[in-house]
């Protein structure tokens, strides 16, 4: 997909993504987010799969009909639904592989498009490893669709599992609700110190892979003049500020996490005590306990999921927008409309009458030079005046 140079790219991030990422490949997408949403429904399935299989040894089979044909629709309908969640497994895995690598590039050829149309003006005080560092954080930042649709798969099983628990027992259900609540109040409270934590972090990373870069594209340079100490040196503040920024990135997260886990344990304890209270007055079978349980465990590991792709998706997010925005900027040079196209059909390179002054000396006097075409070597002359060799030395070298 090319980009016309002479228009602006997309003012938000998001509108970048859907102009020059996603078009063309909606059904890839659409058809990617269905076999997600599949796989991600045995959050549901599984603790069901336990609950139906051990009511099976809380009943009795009908007259005539042993244990084991009482017991075979069940377990081929399990067995049935394993096999049917593997192959949408194996789908979206396909899939995957078929959209990523070719909107990935998408996203690349574009950027760089862009930046190799811009004016020079973009260019004086960027450094070449620092704008490759940032299309690659746009890069990456297209990839939190994944994160942003495993997100809602488990807030949707979490609360079809509430849902199924609250049929069971109104008091399961209540916990499950608080521990989630709790959770992402508390998330959205740490949400904008890890986020604002996350950036400055991608903005030290970037800037130093692209000092980093920069040193290495010019290693003749530094082994002309002996400067590998030196350029150790110069890169030494630059890391220990990333590495200072990237600890208390890393800090905020895991507190984003760690406090909620102690909760989770206290809320598991109180639900194994009321099973037993409920079993203990009949009001519960043991079917029941083991899909609450199940239920419990998989609905914790969602909210641990969820809270895993938080911080993922806020430091990628964060680091795209940020170099999506510090790349779009706008031609200050821009070709005529309908401009015709330049035809040279023999021409030279001439200097007349050029004066140079570096500091207060003169480098070039009254100095002259012709290029003529399709030469190689060129002879230079001087008019009246002359060419001062050690100033031209000193201002060029």
């Amino acid at each position: 997909m090319s980009y016309d140079y002479n228009k602006k790219l997309p003012k938000s991030l998001w509108q970048f993504y859907f102009k020059y990422a996603m078009r063309g490949h909606w059904p890839l997408m659409i058809g990617y987010a269905i076999l997600f949403m599949c796989v991600m429904s045995d959050g549901v399935l599984f603790p069901n799969y336990q609950r139906w299989f051990i009511a099976l040894f809380e009943q009795t089979p009908p007259a005539g009909q042993s244990f084991v044909e009482f017991a075979l629709p069940t377990i081929l309908l399990i067995t049935g639904l394993f096999i049917l969640w593997d192959i949408c497994l194996i789908l979206r895995g396909m899939l995957h592989g078929r959209w990523q690598p070719i909107i990935s590039n998408q996203i690349s050829d574009v950027l760089n498009d862009f930046v190799q149309h811009q004016s020079m003006s973009f260019w004086t005080g960027r450094m070449a490893g620092k704008i490759n560092s940032q299309i690659n954080y746009v890069q990456t930042g297209f990839s939190v669709i994944m994160n942003f649709l495993e997100i809602f798969g488990s807030i949707l099983m979490i609360l079809i599992n509430v849902g199924l628990i609250l049929e069971i027992n109104s008091y399961v259900a209540l916990i499950f609700a608080i521990v989630f609540v709790f959770r992402l109040v508390y998330g959205l409270a740490l949400m904008k110190p890890m986020s604002n934590s996350a950036k400055t972090a991608s903005e030290e990373n970037s800037s130093l892979a692209g000092k980093i870069v920069d040193s290495i594209s010019n290693y003749s340079v530094v082994k002309l003049f002996a400067a590998a100490d030196a350029e150790r040196e110069y890169l030494k503040p630059a890391r220990k500020k990333t590495i200072k920024t990237r600890i208390y990135s890393f800090f905020i997260q895991r507190w984003f996490w760690g406090l909620p886990n102690f909760v989770w344990d206290i809320a598991f304890g109180i639900t194994m005590l009321l099973c037993v209270i409920l079993f203990s007055n009949g009001n519960i079978l043991v079917s029941e306990i083991v899909f609450t349980m199940s239920v419990f465990f998989n609905v914790m590991g969602m909210i641990s999921r969820i809270i895993g792709q938080i911080p993922d998706v806020v430091e990628k997010l964060g680091s795209a927008k940020k170099s999506y925005d510090e790349l779009n900027v706008e031609l200050s040079v821009r070709d005529v409309e309908n401009a015709p196209d330049l035809m040279v059909s023999h021409g030279k390179i001439e200097f007349k009458n050029v004066w140079f002054k570096y500091k207060r000396k003169w480098v070039l006097r009254d100095f002259n030079l012709t290029i003529k075409p399709g030469t190689r070597r060129f002879g230079w002359t001087i008019g009246r005046g002359q060419v001062n060799v050690g100033a031209f030395a000193d201002a060029f070298l």
